[in-house]
């Protein structure tokens, strides 16, 4: 299953945005594809030019024909077709984790919807894409602490997350800097998807002159790391992979023709 489909009613399918340089709906950069030509003779020649986001996957390919079809005529066209975004299920826990990931980028409001033991699986397996290894825990509860990481130099993270609309207070740090030191770990991290409020910030310094430092991350801050994340995975994927998977769905959305004589 993807998350993109072919849809007439695809939100900014124009030339324009076939043409982008800017992912339409998580605004990353597109990496744009090689370029591969088809010439059988020297009249007519098609491009084909695909440009995909490397964090939430959107693509857009388009074909450019050069075709001299007679000797006083030549055509130039210009066919373009791009992802159009499912809705998902976020309470679904069957969904990959992969397609949830690359949702949540290009919808970010919908972070609020998704089933919290969903989102916690989803944060553990963004920190295991940055270089960690990750047990989620939070199915059989260890004081608060959600996900562990380990790390390099024997470090020991206790991550909480909270996919919350409120902000987070400072008695929530408190309670995490609780099982910190209940758990022995070298750090924590806390998750959310919303917002800390001033005094939770403020409470995190304390801690961390006593020695337990404590990272946060909101949604902004969170958002940064699983693109991050998003990246390192896209960097293991091919280019002729990507082309096998999106050329074949190539259907017409968009077009513009030219003619002119000499």
């Amino acid at each position: 299953m993807s998350i993109w489909q072919y849809r007439d009613s695809s939100r900014d399918v124009s030339l324009e945005a076939v043409k982008s340089r800017y992912c339409i709906y998580c605004r990353s950069l597109l990496d744009h594809l090689p370029e591969r030509i088809q010439s059988p003779d020297q009249g007519y020649r098609e491009t084909t030019l695909a440009s995909l986001c490397p964090a939430c996957g959107w693509w857009t390919i388009r074909n450019e024909i050069f075709d001299n079809w007679i000797e006083a005529e030549t055509t130039t066209a210009t066919e373009g077709a791009a992802g159009s975004l499912l809705e998902l299920d976020l309470n679904d826990i069957s969904q990959p984790l992969d397609e949830i990931r690359r949702y949540l980028l290009a919808k970010y409001d919908a972070r609020f919807l998704i089933y919290p033991h969903i989102f916690e699986d989803t944060v553990a397996s963004v920190f295991r894409d940055v270089g960690y290894d990750t047990v989620v825990t939070a199915r059989t509860g260890d004081d608060g602490i959600d996900v562990i990481l380990h790390g390099p130099n024997r470090e020991r993270i206790g991550v909480q997350v909270k996919r919350w609309k409120n902000a987070i207070k400072a008695e929530q740090i408190r309670a995490l800097a609780g099982a910190l030191i209940l758990g022995r770990y070298t750090k924590g991290v806390f998750v959310t998807t919303s917002r800390f409020k001033p005094g939770a910030e403020d409470t995190t310094h304390r801690f961390k002159m006593r020695g337990i430092p404590i990272e946060l991350l909101d949604a902004p801050k969170f958002f940064d790391v699983l693109k991050i994340a998003q990246l390192n995975v896209y960097r293991r994927t091919s280019v002729d992979e990507i082309y096998r998977q999106y050329q074949p769905r190539m259907q017409v959305l968009v077009s513009e023709t030219e003619k002119w004589a000499y």
